[in-house]
């Protein structure tokens, strides 16, 4: 089985300059690379750049998927509103640029021109499971829905408002009964969910990732995350 994990950047970052990137400077593909020579000794794997408590609790679940699956099994890729879709592997350097900012008619067209649509479907080609945690403004970007293949299942945890856009793809509501419920704030949701739901996998094992593949409800989701509230 594998897993690809979609995940939004954050504005916490494990460096900063007060040169960042800017928005313009990813306008031109060749002066971000020349902007990212000067920043060289700010450059980190975008997997270890983000420090923002969404990112961090949403990589811990990783790990404790890939205890499970192996390091093979499950690749991350963050929604960056400067870089595009990127691999948790790709150096990149400290910026100031986020959809929340954006209107939607501009996140979506920014979105097309970094290729995060097209790069989406992508990448999630070949995964059984791709869940996505992203909120409105990123959802934007990755325009939604995605396909769902034969034998795959997309489940995005995202508010309930967005239910419409997700197509038939399962969605996870991720909102303030979610918040209560799994003891954490909004920004934090969608990261604690996952890692709660890979504490549950590390304690259970494939049988329950093969649970989730079959259910096209919330509700086998859900009920490993409540089993995994209070665990280690």
């Amino acid at each position: 089985m594998k897993i690809l994990v979609i995940t939004s950047c954050t504005g916490d970052k494990a460096t900063s300059s007060s040169v960042a990137l800017k928005f313009d400077d990813f306008n031109d593909p060749a002066r971000v690379a020349r902007r990212e020579v000067e920043l060289a000794q700010y450059l980190r794997p975008a997997g270890e750049m983000y420090t923002g408590q969404q990112h961090v609790r949403a990589m811990a679940g990783v790990r404790r998927l890939r205890k499970v699956l192996g390091d093979d099994g499950v690749q991350v890729s963050i929604l960056s509103a400067g870089y595009g879709l990127i691999r948790e592997d790709r150096p990149i350097a400290p910026y100031d640029v986020t959809f929340n900012s954006m209107g939607r008619p501009k996140a979506r067209s920014w979105a097309e021109q970094l290729g995060v649509p097209d790069a989406a479907r992508r990448f999630a080609h070949g995964h059984d499971l791709v869940f996505v945690l992203l909120g409105s403004a990123y959802l934007d970007a990755l325009a939604p829905p995605l396909d769902v293949g034969p034998g795959q299942r997309v489940v995005f945890f995202a508010p309930s408002k967005e239910r419409s856009r997700v197509g038939r793809a399962t969605l996870v509501p991720a909102g303030l009964e979610e918040c209560a419920r799994f003891g954490a704030g909004l920004i934090a949701l969608k990261g604690r969910m996952l890692e709660l739901l890979g504490r549950a996998v590390s304690m259970e094992g494939f049988p329950l990732l093969e649970e989730i593949l079959a259910d096209d409800s919330p509700k086998t989701i859900f009920d490993a995350m409540d089993r995994a509230v209070g665990t280690r």
